[in-house]
């Protein structure tokens, strides 16, 4: 596992444990993302999109809201 997917895994970890009760819940949440953490969410997602063979065109929609 490379620095950069444990960082990301740390960064899911911690956002999941800020937004897990207010989702769970059904009251939502609001925030401000650093271009870090920004990043790393992008990068989960990528991963994990490319991971589950979803298609190309919902790989390329991702890319073009970067």
């Amino acid at each position: 596992m490379t620095e950069i997917q444990r960082t990301n895994i740390d960064f899911a970890k911690n956002f999941l444990e800020l937004i897990g009760p207010r989702v769970g819940n059904g009251t939502g949440i609001q925030g401000t993302l650093t271009d870090g953490e920004l990043g790393a969410l992008y990068h989960i997602v990528q991963e994990w999109l490319i991971e589950h063979d979803l298609p190309e065109s919902v790989v390329e929609s991702l890319g073009e809201v970067s």
